[in-house]
């Protein structure tokens, strides 16, 4: 990937500053963070799915003795496996993914399992 493009990267994803809206309404606080993909940016889809396809390689490599089938749509991950601990397993693999190797905690209230 060129400099040029990788310095505009890191400027546009790194310590950025939010306000939260709502109507008319702007929180005076800011909120800040270290890095994000900024919604409304060209690439970072591009960028997501790099990310997620290493998730996914990691993920299927940890439990390939598991029968399963994967899809990954932006952030959204599905997976279906012939077993309930199948499925608990793989999502134990994504969450050691994310808190361990990226540094991310997943949000547990938007985790659906269908049996």
């Amino acid at each position: 990937m060129p400099r040029q493009l990788t310095s505009v990267l890191a400027y546009t994803w790194s310590d950025q500053t939010r306000w939260l809206t709502w109507n008319d309404a702007v929180d005076p606080i800011p909120l800040f963070t270290n890095m994000s993909f900024p919604q409304g940016d060209g690439l970072s889809p591009v960028a997501l799915n790099c990310l997620l396809t290493t998730d996914l390689r990691y993920v299927i490599s940890e439990c390939s003795r598991i029968p399963s089938k994967h899809c990954i749509y932006m952030d959204d991950r599905s997976w279906i496996s012939s077993s309930a601990q199948g499925v608990y397993d793989i999502q134990q693999a994504w969450n050691r993914w994310s808190e361990r190797i990226i540094g991310l905690k997943e949000n547990q209230t938007k985790t659906n399992v269908l049996l």
